[in-house]
């Protein structure tokens, strides 16, 4: 088979127009998969997570040159020249593949220094809410979150608020003792290791929101973001399987307390509002002749006290109600085992000492 002479005609005139798509094909290729691989992150998440952990990546592919380029909002893949990013959110977003890298855990933070100037007694750090909470303008409902989960959002009322450009600035400021700040875990695992910044309520919240690893939904991968990714998840997998197993226990703490909170209420409208399904083993409930707040004796066995929210181990066979204040009296005879006929609030001073 040959061309005919208009085939011929035609075929020089095309040829060089596709052997010019072959080479501009080919370089693009060859640009995409030899070129340095481009992410895109946050200010702080870079700073505080990601760069300290590049030498690794570097050591075991020496070959695969990474440039990381900063923005807040979200990735536009037909906008913006990158080939991966790393974003916070719920992970729903359109045209775009996503992997879950770690949960977002927050919590507030600040100096040692400040700790001891502000909350000398450690075990009120409450008082820190009342001086300056230092604010992120890209994450301005951090407090407003957790102090709403955690039951402080009346003690936060009447403090003073410093508001800084990012979140780095903010726990910069609170290293240099002008405030508390939110704090990330994951991201300063450094300055908790270093003493720099402290977590004075040991309150972490663990959040909904996460940070992703987020790709083009349509395009093929090539080696670089491959290897990248394999090696993002594999150095978050420890972060994610702490963080689930810390949920676990919380689950299990406050299923713990919920089944045990009706035994400890200050006032009762009659005994028989507690059932036997929920009351303690081999105990005697006899209510205050005062104020009817129950009083539970568990003979043998320790107890626990209760106070306000607050659950502490005690050495002696008795429960007090909530709202009551602690102390320690002389345990019962080992001959009888009889609920104290009056709770603490209206026990002669005499019988009682105030811890």
């Amino acid at each position: 088979m040959s061309l005919t002479r208009v085939g011929r005609a035609y075929a020089d005139q095309v040829l060089p127009a596709f052997e010019t798509i072959a080479d501009a094909t080919e370089n693009l290729v060859k640009r995409s998969s030899q070129g340095a691989l481009r992410v895109r992150t946050y200010t702080t998440f870079a700073a505080k997570w990601l760069i300290p952990k590049l030498g690794l990546f570097r050591a075991q592919y020496p070959k695969i040159e990474v440039r990381i380029s900063n923005g807040v909002p979200d990735v536009d893949f037909d906008r913006d020249p990158v080939d991966v990013a790393i974003q916070f959110g719920d992970g729903r977003w359109p045209r775009v593949q996503t992997d879950l890298l770690f949960r977002d855990e927050i919590e507030p933070v600040c100096a040692p220094a400040y700790l001891a100037q502000h909350a000398p007694n450690h075990k009120y750090p409450e008082s820190l809410l009342r001086q300056r909470l230092l604010v992120s303008h890209y994450r301005r409902t951090d407090w407003e979150v957790w102090l709403q989960a955690m039951g402080y959002t009346e003690h936060a009322e009447e403090a003073e608020k410093m508001t800084l450009g990012s979140t780095i600035l903010c726990w910069q400021a609170a290293v240099d003792n002008l405030g508390i700040a939110i704090g990330q875990h994951a991201l300063l695992s450094n300055e908790f290791a270093s003493g720099q910044l402290v977590r004075p309520f040991n309150k972490p919240l663990l959040r909904t929101q996460a940070y992703y690893l987020v790709r083009p939904e349509h395009q093929r991968e090539t080696r670089k973001v491959q290897v990248f990714r394999d090696w993002l998840l594999s150095i978050c997998e420890p972060i994610a399987q702490a963080q689930d197993s810390g949920a676990a226990e919380s689950s299990s703490s406050l299923s713990w307390r919920a089944t045990a909170r009706p035994l400890f209420r200050h006032r009762l409208q009659g005994l028989d509002t507690l059932s036997p399904d929920t009351a303690p083993a081999q105990s005697r409930r006899r209510p205050c002749r005062d104020c009817q707040a129950l009083n539970s004796v568990r003979p043998g066995q320790t107890g626990i006290t209760m106070h306000g929210s607050r659950w502490q181990e005690s050495g002696r066979p008795q429960v007090w109600p909530a709202g009551t204040r602690r102390a320690t009296a002389a345990p019962p005879s080992p001959r009888r085992h009889k609920a104290p006929r009056a709770c603490l609030r209206h026990t002669p001073a005499r019988r009682s000492r105030t811890t």
